[in-house]
């Protein structure tokens, strides 16, 4: 299935994503946070679009069987299915690197 555009909904420029197993945390990248929703090509069927979050080079689908939940002023957490990791993205303050 090819699709026929790609749109960003939200773009942070400085985020950062942490996986938390077991109450450890670990970064996994830094840079700009997106949530971009890709529509299908003429000949696809129309609700085969797909939305997806990213920070930097990592990105994952997003959808209403993956909640996300607001954890603090600029701190989301989520979880994907099949795993039992909890992820974090924190959404850095301008001039902070």
């Amino acid at each position: 299935m090819g699709f026929s555009t790609t749109d960003i909904l939200v773009s942070v420029p400085n985020a950062e994503l942490h996986k938390v197993v077991n109450n450890s945390q670990q970064l996994l990248q830094h840079g700009p946070f997106t949530v971009s929703i890709s529509t299908p090509a003429p000949n696809s069927p129309p609700d085969q679009g797909i939305v997806e979050a990213a920070v930097g080079v990592v990105h994952w689908p997003l959808g209403k069987h993956l909640p996300a939940l607001k954890a603090a002023d600029g701190i989301y957490s989520f979880a994907l299915a099949h795993t039992k990791a909890e992820y974090l993205i924190v959404v850095l303050p301008k001039g902070v690197q």
